[in-house]
């Protein structure tokens, strides 16, 4: 089958796992003996040549708000319509590659900062099925402007299109909902997955003396982080001292060591920096509970099932989406996002009223049907069903690329006439 991935980052080039996933599925669709070709932006980084992967789309300056805050109020504003609505430049070049590539079917990933309606709407005016994997509330941001849900534009994408979308979780298909966006085709609900080898089953567990804790994700305020920094400064306060913390990740916020430091926890929460995916895997070998104390939107993070897979019991917030696919006591343990409700947990753990061994044991054997492999028949199942789906009439590559031209300029001069004075 012949797949066009697209996708607005691809490693090197990361924000987090959605683009990690992007690149392992591709690998493995290529490994089932599938013909596939990655678009995706030009990045910040200088990459070798890969054969199937072509960087060729523009990303803008969205995801940089240190850049963002210092442009002027319409710049900002005509950003925000090229990162969702369209892109004229980015439809062009799609196009040409699908033009020459001839997909069976598209297969999207995070879209924003590309032009994603657009890209979507080539898409479907092409002919070409697609089918949309969503590991964040995407379609609900591209319907989306100066962070609020645009009706009239949610109303047209669910009434214009049609193809198919796996989510990572139904956290992620309420927010899409709460935005006022019908998706526009079957929804499937795939769950985010570890890779193998398994490494070897753990066998020290804790069992009281000094309790190792690690998190990793981007250290800021979505992550939990501080909220996981005010529990250690509760865990002393009530007396309980033989505990680290190891924090894995980029630091979004200078002032959070300074933070830690006033706490006096500079000894106790540790900074690691950034780490590759399999080094921490490595490294959670080392350590007893993963904390995850995650803003509520989480769609399902990779990183807590990484975790599992080395024996490191997950610790995370009750109703992020990873709390979905975990059952409370059984495969993790729940907590409400405050400081105090992590604090109650880590005590129990050190007072010994959790047991974390049943707990690592029976996550392990769950993760084992949560694989890679074993999800990717799913994917594979999916792209087959919309590639075999009647395309029906199919658009020219010349109208596309006219309709995007036009479109982006009746969007830039709406912007700049209704906002120029803002």
């Amino acid at each position: 089958m012949r797949i066009l991935v697209v996708s607005n980052l691809y490693p090197p080039d990361v924000m987090g796992g959605y683009e990690m996933g992007c690149q392992q599925v591709t690998d493995a669709l290529i490994g089932a003996g599938h013909q596939v070709e990655v678009v995706t932006s030009t990045g910040s980084h200088h990459v070798g040549s890969q054969p199937h992967v072509h960087r060729l789309l523009h990303l803008t300056e969205i995801y940089d708000a240190d850049r963002m805050a210092a442009s002027a109020p319409i710049t900002r504003l005509l950003c925000e319509a090229d990162s969702y609505f369209v892109n004229a430049g980015n439809v062009a070049t799609l196009a040409s590659v699908i033009e020459r590539f001839d997909p069976e079917v598209v297969y999207f990933w995070n879209l924003i900062g590309v032009g994603g309606l657009g890209i979507v709407g080539a898409v479907h005016h092409l002919g070409v099925p697609w089918v949309w994997h969503l590991m964040d509330a995407v379609p609900g941001y591209l319907c989306s402007f100066r962070g609020q849900p645009v009706d009239a534009v949610a109303k047209e994408f669910g009434r214009q299109l049609r193809g198919r979308f796996l989510a990572c979780s139904q956290r992620v298909v309420d927010e899409i909902a709460s935005k006022g966006v019908t998706m526009p085709g079957p929804v499937d609900l795939v769950p985010n997955w570890v890779r193998g080898p398994f490494p070897p089953a753990r066998t020290r567990w804790y069992d009281g003396g000094h309790l190792r804790i690690v998190s990793a994700g981007q250290v800021g305020e979505h992550k939990g982080s501080y909220v996981l920094v005010e529990a250690a400064a509760e865990l002393r306060r009530r007396g309980h001292t033989d505990f680290s913390i190891d924090l894995y990740g980029a630091v979004q916020d200078a002032a959070f060591q300074a933070r830690v430091n006033r706490l006096g926890l500079r000894h106790v929460v540790r900074l690691q920096g950034f780490r590759p995916v399999a080094e921490l895997v490595e490294r959670y070998a080392d350590h007893d509970v993963f904390a995850f104390p995650t803003w509520s939107r989480e769609p399902n993070a990779f990183a807590p099932l990484e975790a599992g897979v080395a024996g490191c019991v997950p610790l995370i917030s009750a109703d992020c989406g990873n709390a979905e696919w975990l059952v409370d006591g059984v495969h993790c343990i729940k907590a409400e996002r405050t400081s105090t409700a992590f604090a109650d947990a880590l005590e129990r753990i050190i007072k010994g009223d959790i047991a974390l061994a049943p707990i690592g044991r029976r996550l392990r054997t769950l993760l084992r049907s949560l694989t890679l492999d074993a999800v990717l028949p799913r994917i594979e199942g999916a792209l087959t069903t919309e590639a075999t789906r009647r395309r029906g009439v199919r658009g020219s590559v010349q109208d596309v690329h006219l309709m995007a031209g036009l479109a982006e300029t009746l969007i830039h001069t709406g912007i700049e006439e209704r906002f120029a004075g803002v």
